[in-house]
C-alpha cells in the first residue's frame, strides 16, 4: 500500500496536536518511501526538488517557482509581506475565483471545494525541496532540519498574522494545513481564514485543518526532547525579531 493510501486508512482524522503526531509517527520510519512515492509519480525530481511543469500540476510549487504567475488581485496583496522582509521566503495566493465566489456555497457541488471562509488565502513558500512540500515532514530529516522547521512555522504564522491585520480580515483569523494524504495538493499551503465568516466548506473540512499552532506545539516538543531547551508559547507579532534568532539557538545545542 502507497503512504497516500495507508495515511487516509489510518489517520482520516488529523486535525490537532495528538493526530499531528500519530502520523508523523507512521511516516518517520517511511521517508525513502514517500521520497520514492512522489518522485515515481512526477511531483519530485531526481535532485530532490519539488517539479514544476503541467504533468503532474503542482499549483503551488509553479506558483512559487515562477512556471505560473500570481492572480492579478494578488500582486499588490503580496506587497505587504515586503513590510517585513517575507516576500523573500513567502508567498500568498489565492483560490480560483469561482471558489471564492461560491463560499457560503453548501450544495454539493460546491460543499468541500469551495474558499473555506469569505477571505481565504494560502501562504506557500519560495523553498521547493521536497522537504517543505507538507506540514507532515517538517525536520524529520535530522536535529538541524527540526530546529529549521520550528523557526519556519513561527516565521509562517508570524507573516500570516501580519498579513491578515492588513488585508481586511477580522482579528479572528485561523491557519490551517492539511497534512499528507488528506491534501489535494502536493506543495506546501497554509489556508488562512477569517473565522468570523466561514462557509459551509470550513465546517465540512474540519476532521482536515489541522491548526499551524498544533503543528509548532509539536515540532517545538520533539527539538525540546533532543535538547533540552522547553518550548515557548506561539509568538506573537511584537517578538517578531526573537524568532529571527530561534534557528541559531538551537543548533547550537544539537
Amino acid at each position: 500500500m502507497r503512504i497516500r493510501e495507508a495515511l487516509q486508512t489510518q489517520f482520516g482524522q488529523v486535525n490537532n496536536a495528538d493526530g499531528y503526531r500519530q502520523a508523523r509517527a507512521y511516516v518517520r520510519e517511511r521517508m525513502d518511501k514517500l521520497l520514492e512515492e512522489l518522485q515515481d509519480e512526477g511531483f519530485v525530481d531526481e535532485s530532490g526538488m519539488l517539479t514544476t511543469g503541467t504533468k503532474p500540476f503542482n499549483v503551488f510549487a509553479r506558483i512559487a517557482g515562477g512556471a505560473m504567475p500570481l492572480p492579478p488581485n494578488m500582486v499588490e496583496e503580496n506587497r505587504c509581506l515586503q513590510e517585513r522582509g517575507y516576500d523573500t521566503i513567502f508567498l500568498v495566493t489565492s483560490n480560483r475565483p469561482d471558489a471564492d465566489a461560491e463560499w457560503a456555497n453548501s450544495s454539493d457541488e460546491w460543499l468541500g471545494k469551495a474558499s473555506m471562509s469569505e477571505r481565504h488565502r494560502f501562504l506557500t513558500t519560495r523553498n521547493l525541496s521536497w522537504r517543505w512540500f507538507n506540514a507532515l515532514i517538517f525536520g524529520l530529516g535530522s536535529n538541524e532540519q527540526l530546529a529549521e522547521a520550528v523557526r519556519h512555522v513561527e516565521q509562517m504564522i508570524e507573516a500570516g498574522r501580519h498579513y491578515t491585520q492588513r488585508t481586511g480580515y477580522t482579528g479572528n483569523v485561523g491557519f490551517f494545513f492539511h497534512t499528507y494524504g488528506l491534501s489535494s495538493v502536493n506543495s506546501l499551503h497554509m489556508h488562512m481564514l477569517d473565522l468570523d465568516h466561514v462557509g459551509p466548506t470550513y465546517r465540512h473540512l474540519q476532521h482536515k485543518n489541522l491548526p499551524a499552532e498544533a503543528v509548532l506545539q509539536v515540532l517545538r516538543e520533539e527539538l525540546a526532547a533532543v535538547t533540552g531547551v522547553p518550548g515557548g508559547s506561539v509568538l506573537r507579532e511584537e517578538e517578531a525579531t526573537t524568532s529571527r534568532d530561534t534557528c541559531t539557538m538551537y543548533c547550537s545545542l544539537l
